[in-house]
């Protein structure tokens, strides 16, 4: 997977920011292009410790298999959801101009490629300085081509990752759904819930490492099978 740290990755990501100017249009979503550029440029300044924050978002982004998803090759999907912190609706973001803009993020992105060990991410947990050069760079390819930056070779068919995305995604939703639940008032009915939420779980997780072994033609989970659990 493309990742910050490699030569040719940080080129490439580098050279599609320089590019970026107002005649790029929005694709999706609601940011204007200095606010994804801010947006970019506080997940390193998270990485490098210099913005404080609160654990946050689903446990399953920091289970094993959420993190293997997220590092995979598989776009995210359109929309996502961002810690408070990147959120412009939540967060003050001070927009300047475009070109300042897109300085203050490249230098953010060479400060954070010359770390031996950066902090840990809002919904990840512990991150190695591999891996964050690896999100680094699928988030910022993620938001460059929200604004029409992508690579002339980039013309994957990516409908079965998106529909492994999708599955992803319910498991984060459901997540969300299934922590409100739980201010029930008495034991009896948290103990249900989370027995409940054990069993749903469990079916989606089946059919995310299904899909998955299928695409992949791999043994993800160790039982000597690929794609049939």
């Amino acid at each position: 997977m493309k990742n910050i740290l490699n030569e040719a990755d940080y080129s490439e990501i580098k050279n599609r920011i320089q590019q970026l100017s107002n005649t790029n249009t929005r694709l999706w979503g609601n940011l204007e292009l200095q606010e994804m550029l801010i947006h970019c440029t506080t997940q390193l300044q998270l990485a490098l410790g210099e913005i404080s924050y609160k654990q946050q978002g689903p446990s399953f982004m920091r289970s094993k298999l959420g993190k293997w998803l997220l590092f995979s090759t598989i776009p995210w999907p359109k929309g996502a959801e961002t810690p408070n912190e990147m959120n412009p609706e939540i967060a003050s973001f001070s927009v300047t101009e475009i070109e300042n803009e897109k300085i203050v993020l490249l230098n953010y992105l060479q400060n954070v490629r010359q770390q031996t060990q950066l902090k840990s991410h809002p919904f990840f947990g512990e991150l190695t300085r591999e891996e964050w050069s690896r999100i680094i760079y699928k988030h910022l390819d993620h938001h460059l081509k929200q604004f029409g930056s992508r690579l002339i070779k980039q013309k994957i068919e990516f409908n079965l990752n998106k529909h492994i995305m999708g599955i992803f995604w319910d498991l984060v939703q459901q997540d969300e759904l299934e922590a409100q639940k739980k201010q029930a008032s008495s034991i009896e009915e948290r103990v249900k819930l989370l027995e409940e939420d054990l069993v749903s779980t469990k079916a989606l997780l089946k059919k995310t490492l299904m899909a998955l072994e299928t695409h992949l033609v791999k043994d993800i989970d160790g039982d000597g099978k690929t794609g049939s659990l």
